[in-house]
């Protein structure tokens, strides 16, 4: 079997980046000891705010927050092959500032961006390309928000 520099670097023991921002997110005299552990406590970035932007995770969970939940129907004679019905699903609040959730709410933002480009590009004649436009650095410092989207 021949591995690959990616994959021999790779620590699959640690959970995947976004936990270890949340987690970090909540530390204050060390943030990652010699053994790479992560403790309690408040950093930098978990207040950050700007013109009424936070970044994400960084508030409390509601205590439905990534729970299981069941439910079914155990009318046999209307389901096929009379069978009792369940279905399972995890609840999320979709809310950025959760710390559990907050994935769930960028998938979705996502998919509304998409759908909104999408709906836009349908009947016209030319595609899409990604393009990044920023202010001067020093200018930026001063801007609010809307006149940063004006400058855009």
């Amino acid at each position: 079997m021949k591995l690959y520099p990616a994959l021999t670097q790779s620590n699959f023991e640690n959970p995947n980046n976004f936990k270890n921002y949340v987690k970090s997110a909540r530390a204050t005299k060390i943030i990652v000891d010699e053994q790479g552990n992560i403790h309690k406590g408040e950093t930098y970035w978990s207040r950050a705010y700007f013109d009424g932007f936070g970044l994400p995770a960084q508030g409390q969970a509601k205590p439905y927050c990534k729970k299981w939940v069941s439910w079914g129907c155990n009318n046999l004679k209307q389901h096929p092959k009379n069978k009792h019905y369940a279905e399972h699903e995890q609840k999320t609040c979709k809310i950025a500032h959760c710390p559990k959730c907050f994935e769930s709410w960028i998938n979705r933002q996502a998919n509304r961006s998409t759908r909104r480009f999408s709906k836009f590009a349908q009947n016209k004649k030319f595609n899409f390309r990604h393009i990044i436009l920023s202010p001067p650095p020093e200018r930026a410092k001063h801007m609010s928000y809307d006149d940063l989207k004006k400058w855009l």
